[in-house]
């Protein structure tokens, strides 16, 4: 059976009120979802080998990196979900005059990564054009 005629008995079976129980994966579309996490981790690697910057830690986990190994003797466990969970309680509870430093921790970050970013961009862009006058020359040399 050809696709062309599966479709259409297919077409025909939901006309007369067929329901399908159990359903293909395409249909399910978890074959698209996994090719599209696959395509995002692609895509990541690939930048993170063309050297692309990483992100900066916000102010709460500059405050967590500093205190994590008094949320890990106080629960018990290195498990991120006890630690993660504990540390995001006392995060709530800290005033914001005490936040402050890791705040600004934070935004010196950032900022320093907007500034990698740019040049890592520019970078980006100019091995761009150096591939596209690469393949422009290899045009002219064939013809």
């Amino acid at each position: 059976v050809n696709k062309a005629e599966y479709g259409k008995a297919l077409r025909e079976f939901f006309t007369r009120g067929g329901i399908l129980k159990n359903k293909p994966r395409r249909m399910r579309g978890e074959k698209g979802r996994d090719m599209a996490k696959r395509a995002r981790k692609r895509k990541h690697n690939n930048e993170k080998a063309a050297g692309k910057p990483s992100r900066p830690h916000n102010a709460f986990w500059t405050w967590l990196r500093e205190n994590r190994q008094k949320f890990v003797a106080e629960a018990g466990s290195g498990r991120f979900a006890k630690i993660g969970k504990l540390a995001g309680e006392r995060w709530k509870m800290i005033s914001a005059a005490d936040k402050v430093p890791y705040e600004k921790e934070a935004e010196k970050r950032k900022q320093k990564y907007a500034e990698e970013l740019e040049q890592w961009k520019a970078t980006q862009a100019e091995l761009g054009e150096n591939d596209e006058d690469d393949d422009e020359g290899e045009e002219e040399e064939e013809a």
